[in-house]
This record gives structure tokens, sequence and C-alpha cells, in this order.
């Protein structure tokens, strides 16, 4: 099967675009990165992203997964929980991957009215570089990736069996990490 790197990218004064770069710099191959906000509630979440990539192919330049908060409204799972109790969120992982494991990948490449939120994405170094890159930003930085990808010939997928727990707390809005830990 193939290696997957996993990586939290993150640089100082939110350039998260760069961090996301350089990760992709060092790759040999395909690429996880995560915000440092999730937790992967399928204990199988590796295996099923190598299913993914066997499945889909190369020609698969972006795959995400689904969670309980999100701006994308094609990233949000069918059994999200509202509170923050990760046995629920297993919970519902379980309950979303047991629904959705026979037809587990919904092809959202031509889809113009939403772009993918980067809390979960999968992607290759080769589709990473004829996309360009990421944008050296923070904000959209993962919008302007997804519309690249797209822009570049390949294809984008939502593997709607899994899903993920994402905080989604955003204290970089305000820079104030005193908040943190609150709810």
């Amino acid at each position: 099967m193939t290696h997957i790197g996993v990586v939290i990218p993150w640089e100082p004064g939110q350039r998260l675009g760069q961090a996301c770069n350089r990760a992709m710099q060092h790759a040999d191959g395909w690429v996880l990165i995560l915000d440092h906000d999730t937790y992967l509630c399928n204990p199988n979440w590796y295996d099923i992203c190598q299913q993914a990539i066997t499945t889909l192919g190369p020609t698969a330049g972006l795959l995400t997964c689904v969670t309980n908060r999100i701006g994308c409204a094609l990233q949000r799972a069918k059994h999200a929980v509202r509170g923050d109790d990760l046995a629920e969120h297993i919970t519902a992982a379980r309950r979303q991957y047991d629904e959705y494991a026979a037809t587990p990948y919904v092809d959202v490449t031509d889809n113009r009215e939403h772009v993918l939120s980067g809390f979960f994405f999968l992607t290759h170094k080769e589709a990473w570089t004829m996309a360009g890159g990421f944008a050296d930003k923070f904000i959209g930085m993962d919008n302007a990736y997804h519309r690249a990808i797209v822009g570049a010939g390949y294809r984008v997928y939502v593997m709607r069996h899994l899903y993920t727990y994402h905080a989604y707390k955003r204290f970089w809005k305000d820079n104030n990490v005193s908040t943190w830990g609150q709810s």
C-alpha cells in the first residue's frame, strides 16, 4: 500500500500556506494535512485513506472527509454530534462508516457552489506541483487550493464514510488564546 505522510502544519504569523508547502516539498507521494484541532475518530482512518488512494488513483488530487463542524456543507456529516464528548463522536463515526461504507466517495469536482475547508486534506505531490502549491496565506488558503486542484485537471472527493471530530474554536480570529479551553 501507499505510504501517507501525516502533518499538522503551522507557521508563525498565520502563514499556513507556507507551512503546507514546506510539508509538500519534503513529501515523496501522498500527504494528509490536518488542522491542529481535529481528532480522527475512526481507528481505521489510515487504512481508509490508503483504500481511497488505491480506488480513486492519481487523478484524485484532493480528498477530504466529513466532520461535525465546518463551513463547507459538503463536509458536514449526516451523523454529526453537536457537543464535544469524544465518546459520542466515536459512536457517530461508526454510524457514518456503517451507512456509507458501500458507497464511500462523492466526486465534488464539478460542484461550483462550495469549496472545501482544509481541516483534513489528503493530496499528493504531483497534484500539488501541477496546482502551483498552496497560497501563502491563512484565510482562504484551503479554498484556493481546492480551486487550483480543479484548475489543474484533478478530481476532488469527499470520503463520506470517514468522520473526524473538529473542535473549530477559531482562536486565531482575535489572536486571544486566553479563551483556550473555554466553550
